[in-house]
Order: C-alpha cells, then structure tokens, then sequence
C-alpha cells in the first residue's frame, strides 16, 4: 500500500534509514509483520552496529508520521515493540545514547520530533565524536 510513497522518498532524500530498515517498516505497516517482529528488523542494523546510532531510524520515523499521518497509530505500536526490545549490551554494559538505553529509553527520539513534525529541520549534537550533523 506505501511502497510507491517509500520508493519516492528514496529519490528525494538518500539519508534516510537503510534499505533492510526501510523495508522492516513497509513490511509492518502493510500488516505484514507485527509491531514486535518489526520492531527486531527494524532496528537490527543499529543494534549490529560497533557504533549504534538510532537516529537514521528515527528520521524515517518521523517523515512517515508527518506524511503519513493514518499510519501514526502504527507507528505508536512499533515504538512499543522496540522498547519492549531487551536493551543493548556490549561489554557487559548497557549502550546509551543522549543519556537513555538502547532500546527502552527510545534513545534520542525525542531529539527534533519537535522540529521534524514543525516542518523544520533538525540538528543533532553528538557530543561523543564533537560534531554536529543536520
């Protein structure tokens, strides 16, 4: 039902999630996967990541729900399933990100909803590598 809003947005923005996240999300909201299975796919390429970094995936989240606004209550449970996510251990150490666990603290969604749903952009600080991106 999403592919051909997906497939132009791929064309408009080349940074977006991943291929395999993409599809993760189009696959739950076409009732193909439910929000928990989603949720595993979805951000399984953060989680296999030596560095996570879930704000690719939450720009898609956000774009969607802006766009997409029938979609929101779906995107509401897929946010449950990945905070129903056992959280990230490296090292014998829970991954944070801005001060939250990967994946019950949603670590960094909060980050420019705000301005994402504003119609602005956002910028977002990492201040474990000192820079910026936007």
């Amino acid at each position: 039902m999403y592919e051909s809003w997906f497939a132009h947005l791929r064309e408009e923005d080349d940074d977006l999630a991943t291929l395999e996240e993409q599809q993760a999300l189009l696959d739950f909201l076409n009732d193909k996967t439910s929000a928990n299975e989603a949720a595993r796919y979805y951000t399984s390429v953060v989680t296999k990541s030596d560095d996570p970094n879930g704000m690719y995936i939450w720009s898609l989240l956000y774009t969607v729900a802006r766009n997409l606004p029938q979609t929101q209550d779906m995107l509401i449970e897929l946010l449950q399933g990945i905070q129903r996510l056992s959280d990230l251990e490296r090292n014998g150490k829970v991954e944070t990100a801005f001060g939250e666990k990967f994946w019950s603290g949603l670590p960094g969604f909060a980050i420019g909803l705000r301005e994402i749903w504003d119609g602005k952009r956002y910028r977002l600080y990492l201040p474990t590598r000192g820079s910026s991106h936007y």
